[in-house]
């Protein structure tokens, strides 16, 4: 989590910095006429209140909202791939533009958030036990 916080910081400071120079009036012209800007930084914003609420003081402090927080991980994963798709001009409900790269990653994340759902993860488990039998 901490590792996709410090990506999303990264792709922010190069996008406001180096690509804007933080010309703070742009940055909000492009936000209201790019969506996919937007979803970035909503994305962004998940992420950033993940990275605070991460250390054992937050999880005391906030007890079961801690968790229904960082629940929030799955929405800001699922805007992430539709703001990369936007930003590549690709359109996924009809599948066209330039739509593989973030289909692709799109299809990881569900591939891989469905691994945590714990009747997927035996049959995964199962599945590789059996595989490294062979």
């Amino acid at each position: 989590g901490l590792y996709a916080f410090m990506y999303a910081s990264l792709h922010f400071m190069i996008f406001a910095g180096v690509d804007y120079g933080f010309d703070l009036p742009q940055l909000a012209k492009l936000t209201s006429e790019k969506p996919f800007i937007l979803l970035g930084l909503t994305a962004g914003l998940i992420l950033l209140a993940l990275a605070i609420t991460s250390f054992r003081w937050w999880m005391r402090q906030m007890g079961k909202g801690w968790q229904n927080l960082h629940r929030t991980i799955y929405l800001g994963g699922f805007i992430v791939v539709i703001h990369f798709a936007m930003a590549r001009k690709a359109n996924i409900a009809t599948l066209s533009g330039d739509i593989i790269q973030p289909l692709l990653i799109g299809i990881l994340l569900a591939i891989l958030l469905l691994l945590r759902i714990p009747t997927i993860r035996r049959l995964a488990s199962g599945l590789r036990q059996k595989l490294n039998s062979i």
